[in-house]
């Protein structure tokens, strides 16, 4: 990502993905720094504040999380941010927000499976997550990537099911700790 940023330092994408690789690699204070460089470059830049949203998600800091997706959303709403929003209230402990949260996955059938899993995983129906990866899984979702290495998946790491998955994919690493490639 330096490199990238060398040879386009204005490049709001790029501060954002660099954003997104601290974040995977839940180095959180870096990742905030990055997001809020292109969020000063661009106070609109509504990718940036989705991911700074998710950062802060990952940190636990429901509050700033709450903040940066209804920043996100003046940008103007997307499909499926309404669960977003409903899942960042949820993670407060707000209980009428974790009802909402469960009955809009309930009826939100097209929601990505990334999103619908991460709301499962933000009200710990673990069990109900899982459901949701396998389907994802089975139907050979591009979200499979996030599995390996997105902090959402944290809690469900340890869970054989998920495991499954993980070698399923051909993502689960090998006993050395080195990549195994289907």
């Amino acid at each position: 990502m330096a490199r990238a940023r060398q040879l386009d330092p204005l490049s709001l994408a790029i501060l954002s993905d660099t954003c997104k690789v601290y974040h995977l690699a839940r180095r959180y204070p870096e990742a905030v720094r990055w997001c809020e460089k292109a969020i000063e470059m661009d106070p609109a830049f509504r990718r940036a504040h989705a991911e700074l949203a998710g950062v802060y998600m990952s940190a636990g800091n429901a509050a700033a999380a709450m903040r940066e997706t209804q920043e996100m959303m003046k940008s103007g709403e997307q499909p499926f941010d309404r669960l977003s929003l409903v899942g960042t209230r949820a993670m407060t402990g707000d209980a009428a927000a974790r009802q909402e949260l469960a009955h809009e996955l309930e009826t939100s059938a097209a929601a990505p499976f990334l999103t619908r899993a991460g709301g499962y995983i933000f009200l710990e129906n673990y069990p109900r997550a899982l459901d949701v990866l396998q389907r994802m899984v089975e139907q050979r979702d591009l979200g499979v990537v996030a599995l390996k290495t997105h902090p959402m998946f944290d809690p469900l790491r340890s869970d054989p099911r998920f495991q499954s998955l993980l070698r399923r994919t051909g993502l689960q690493t090998a006993s050395d700790g080195r990549w195994r490639f289907p």
